[in-house]
């Protein structure tokens, strides 16, 4: 048990020095094998240090990463249409544009919901636009409820009538 010890611990320095120097886990395992022969012991003291010190390198680089869960309420549309039911409306027969009424987030890790309200007297969107823009660009993830369908893109359009700049990007 002494000597499976010893391998042990030779392998573990071995794979520290080694990983310190090449990323390719594939390529210091074969050079354990043949620097210490090709036994059982050997074997699974590599495998276990080479785990170890991989974890151990993940958890060193590994930043927590900031995801923000949101959703956002809009106002109705209003405009003149002719009959109720399935018809098609043309923009010119909208009178008011809807828009954003709140938007409510929180961020992963915490218990605090935060909402963002429009004022209640000008019905303007266009501040709690801005500030959620602000928000947006601190998240590394953003979460919503049919965000790809629906949120992202009226924030989006919302920010364009309003004149703001929105850099955002979203992957597949």
């Amino acid at each position: 048990m002494a000597g499976q010890y010893k391998y042990r611990k030779e392998i573990y320095e071995y794979i520290k020095v080694r990983c310190e120097t090449c990323n390719n886990n594939t390529q210091i395992a074969k050079e354990i094998r043949e620097v210490f022969r090709n036994d059982e012991i050997v074997q699974n003291a590599s495998n276990h240090a080479l785990r170890h010190l991989v974890n151990k390198k993940r958890l060193k680089n590994r930043r927590e990463i900031k995801r923000l869960f949101f959703d956002i309420e809009t106002s109705p549309l209003f405009g003149w249409f002719w009959r109720t039911g399935k018809q098609w409306v043309n923009y010119s027969q909208i009178i008011e544009d809807k828009k954003i009424i709140c938007i409510s987030y929180k961020w992963q890790g915490s218990d605090e919901v935060k909402t963002l309200q429009w004022s209640n007297k000008t019905h303007s969107d266009k501040k709690i636009i801005k500030d959620f823009i602000k928000i947006l660009g601190e998240a590394d993830e953003i979460i919503a409820h049919n965000g790809d369908r629906y949120d992202i893109k009226e924030i989006r359009t919302r920010a364009i009538q309003e004149g703001l700049l929105m850099f955002l990007s979203i992957a597949p």
